[in-house]
């Protein structure tokens, strides 16, 4: 088997560990993308047999195309439907126990199961299922590290959430997609919004700042008083803005405070829950499209109120750059299996190190495409 995407920085990650996956199950949480297939062929590479690699896709960020290239590479998915009018947290949560209580009978007795997890249903619900002797994990969203977090778990997790690497280089990353993805949408709405206020001064918030602030009046609120740059309650001042971008991982507009919302306002997040968007979409039709542009209650709802940068598309960053990511997690997957104690562990100094001197190199060769990758 051999790569099928050039993504060097992910090859010399599995250069630089000598793990073998042929008798570990992975079960995963992730959005389809074809690097993402291309995280899933190193392990293969690695000794993983497709026949036990098991995904659980997320809904507001599936691809057909990129779902049947798994299937033919022999991995197994999982298949549920999306329905407008459920909160996708709680319908995500009910599909996870699912999909672990099904393979529970399924996966070879004697295989270790590495959890590679995108928001904690995974992590949090597979001690239900399986001894936590055989379990290893990596978290790769700070919203899923607060789950666990919250939930007594009894076998490793890697935490690359909160790791310097991904806080900086893929956060730049993610603040630059969501900006562009809000110019098309306003374009496309022929929408001129003059004020924009940030929900959350996180790494991505940080970033969305300095992008947004090239094209609006923007302020920025956080819930650390010192990282914001207006000083009043919220109900006070969101009705104030054209914009709202949100960048909590939590619901930091909750529907008890839509009726102060701007007429007109547009509504754009990075993260899920946030405006507790089920409520908005119940008010429409239901549909089963999760990328629907909904104008509802005198509001503009993107994406159906999930992510703007998931769109449906192969991929929503540049795989080059976007690959640090998967590197970062298949190096997670690797210091996991060998991992001791339980709960949250940090993802090695040495590992990032290397990951952002080959990034750094990696960002000066002409397949990157792009002038202002983050260093």
């Amino acid at each position: 088997m051999k790569q099928k995407m050039n993504l060097e920085l992910l090859a010399r990650t599995r250069e630089a560990f000598t793990s073998d996956f042929n008798s570990t199950s992975i079960v995963s949480c992730q959005h389809f993308f074809l690097s993402v297939r291309e995280m899933f062929n190193t392990f293969m590479l690695q000794g993983a047999k497709p026949e036990n690699i098991h995904i659980i896709p997320k809904s507001y960020s599936y691809n057909a195309r990129v779902a049947k290239l798994l299937e033919s590479d022999g991995c197994e998915l999982w298949k549920y439907e999306y329905s407008s009018h459920e909160p996708f947290a709680q319908k995500m949560k009910y599909e996870s126990r699912a999909f672990l209580s099904y393979l529970s009978d399924k996966i070879p007795a004697n295989n270790r199961v590495l959890l590679l997890d995108d928001g904690g249903d995974l992590l949090t619900t597979a001690q239900e299922f399986f001894d936590p002797k055989r379990l290893v994990g990596v978290e790769q969203t700070t919203s899923g590290i607060n789950k666990v977090y919250k939930t007594p778990v009894d076998f490793p997790i890697i935490n690359v959430a909160k790791s310097g690497t991904k806080s900086t280089i893929e956060a730049k990353l993610i603040a630059e997609i969501l900006t562009q993805r809000l110019v098309s949408f306003l374009a496309q709405k022929n929408l001129n919004p003059e004020s924009a206020l940030i929900i959350g001064n996180g790494a991505i918030g940080n970033y969305l700042q300095g992008f947004m602030g090239e094209l609006f009046d923007t302020d920025i609120v956080d819930v650390v008083p010192g990282k914001s740059s207006i000083y009043k309650p919220l109900p006070e001042i969101i009705g104030n803005y054209d914009a709202i971008f949100t960048c909590t991982g939590t619901t930091s507009v909750p529907s008890s405070m839509h009726y102060a919302l701007k007429k007109g306002a547009v509504l754009a997040s990075s993260s899920l829950r946030e405006f507790e968007p089920h409520v908005l979409r119940r008010k429409l039709p239901l549909t089963h499209d999760p990328h629907e542009h909904m104008y509802v209650d005198g509001v503009w709802l993107t994406n159906s109120g999930f992510p703007i940068n998931f769109d449906g598309s192969l991929e929503d960053i540049v795989p080059q750059r976007i690959q640090i990511t998967r590197a970062l997690m298949y190096a997670a997957a690797c210091e996991a299996l060998v991992a001791k104690g339980k709960g949250e562990l940090e993802l090695s100094p040495r590992i990032q190190e290397f990951m952002v001197g080959s990034y750094k190199k990696l960002v000066t060769r002409d397949y990157m495409l792009h002038e202002s990758a983050p260093m």
